[in-house]
Formats: structure tokens, C-alpha cells, sequence
């Protein structure tokens, strides 16, 4: 393939996003002691976004190389790079999807697991938690919250597993306060899990970044007015070539 030396001269390869860095996901992994140890949910996100970065990059070499040979029309060449991002995208964004679910089902687990004590599991703790709850909803305000303070300041596990495990109203409260309370109970009673949560979240936040930055690379190369003209034009120029041939 002949390169013009003008036209080598003139293109340069497309920057690939610096969010495509796996580092910078990694860097929101969460703090852990045994670093010999991997860490599934970071693991997956990390491998994901380093084979997308590795594919964006391919992709902007071959844009360079397919432009920069003259021999080739220049609406087929765009339509060729187009088709190129277009099939490359969507297996890549696949991956990157089923990364990102798992990641959020590790997150979603931890959270239901530390939100509130143990639900009832029987008529008796059934009908016990509602006893409390409709003692907290007769109380005024100020008699709620100072037993509700009772409760955590006492480790009373009982009452708070009534307060949170049930809808606000039934002790009532608003679910801006019950929000509250179940924050309090999660950073008192499950430091440990609350702060992975709240690193995985982070983690999460810079894995979606990643994720938009190449999508939006993807979409500039195959959806962009210049990648569909030229594959108009190209089309046109197959059928004008077709119908000649008949």
C-alpha cells in the first residue's frame, strides 16, 4: 500500500481517551491488606476496560493506515473505518456491559446485607417488629427520637430491626429519616462492608467513565456526518457501478 507523503504528513493517528487507562479505574479499587490476593469485582472491570482501550487503539491505527492510502477512494475508505468501529463497538460494549452488571450485583449484595439487621423469619418476629413500630408511630417526635437514639446508643438490635425492616409511615417516620437511620446503622454496625460499598461505588463511577469515553470514540468514527455521508456516497457509487453492469 503507497502512503503519499503529503497525505502522511497532514494525518494523525485519533488520541485514544485517557479514561481508556486502566490505572485510572484501578485507582478506585478498594484499600486491601493482602495485595497478592485478587480482588474479583476490580478484576473484571479492569480487564474490561484494558480490552477496550487495546481495541480503541487498533481502531485508530487502522483509521490511520486506511486513510493514508491514496490508492483507495476516500468514501470508501471513511465507510470501511465506520463499518470497522461499528462491528469492533458493539462486541467490546458487551463486555464492558457484562463487567459493569457484576459489579453492580457485588455492590447490590453488600448493601442488602448491611442496610439492616436480619429480617424476621418466623409469625412471632413477625408480629413482634410490628408491635415496635406501631409503639415508635404513637410516640410524639421528640419521644421517637429519643428512643430511637436509645436503640443505637444501646445496641438494641431489636428495635432497629423493626425500625428498617419496615416501610417508614408504620413508625412514623419519613423516608428521608428512616434514610438517615439506616446510614447510621450500617457505619456503626458494618464499618468495614459500608466503606468497600462506598470504594465500589467510586470504582463503579470511574468504570462508567471509561466505558462513555469509548462509546463516544466508537460513535465519532461510525455515526459521525462525515462516516454516514461517506457511506452514502459509496452505496451510491456501488449501485451507479451495479446498474452499469446490467
Amino acid at each position: 500500500m503507497a502512503i503519499h507523503p503529503t497525505i502522511q504528513g497532514l494525518l494523525k493517528r485519533r488520541s485514544v481517551p485517557i479514561d481508556l487507562d486502566p490505572a485510572t479505574v484501578q485507582h478506585h479499587a478498594p484499600h486491601r491488606i493482602d495485595k497478592t490476593v485478587a480482588d474479583p469485582d476490580v478484576e473484571g472491570v479492569v480487564k474490561a476496560v484494558a480490552e477496550a482501550q487495546q481495541s480503541a487503539l487498533q481502531l485508530a491505527e487502522t483509521e490511520f493506515v486506511v486513510l493514508s492510502d491514496r490508492s483507495r477512494p476516500q468514501d470508501a475508505a471513511r465507510a470501511a473505518i465506520a463499518q470497522a468501529a461499528s462491528t469492533t463497538g458493539a462486541k467490546v460494549a458487551q463486555r464492558l456491559d457484562a463487567a459493569r452488571a457484576k459489579l453492580v450485583t457485588s455492590i447490590a449484595t453488600i448493601e442488602k446485607g448491611i442496610s439492616a439487621p436480619a429480617a424476621p423469619i418466623n409469625a412471632k418476629q413477625v408480629a413482634e417488629q410490628a408491635e415496635i413500630r406501631a409503639a415508635l408511630a404513637r410516640m410524639s417526635d421528640k419521644e421517637r427520637r429519643d428512643t430511637i437514639a436509645s436503640a443505637f446508643a444501646g445496641s438494641k438490635t431489636h428495635v432497629l430491626a423493626a425500625l428498617l425492616n419496615g416501610d417508614a409511615f408504620l413508625s412514623g417516620l419519613k423516608d428521608t429519616e428512616i434514610a438517615v437511620h439506616r446510614q447510621r446503622y450500617m457505619k456503626d454496625f458494618h464499618p468495614g462492608p459500608l466503606a468497600r460499598r462506598d470504594a465500589l461505588n467510586k470504582l463503579l463511577a470511574a468504570y462508567d467513565r471509561s466505558a462513555a469515553s469509548f462509546i463516544a470514540m466508537v460513535n465519532d468514527m461510525s455515526e459521525s456526518s462525515a462516516a454516514r455521508l461517506a457511506r452514502l456516497r459509496k452505496q451510491q457509487a456501488d449501485d451507479a457501478l451495479a446498474a452499469h453492469g446490467e
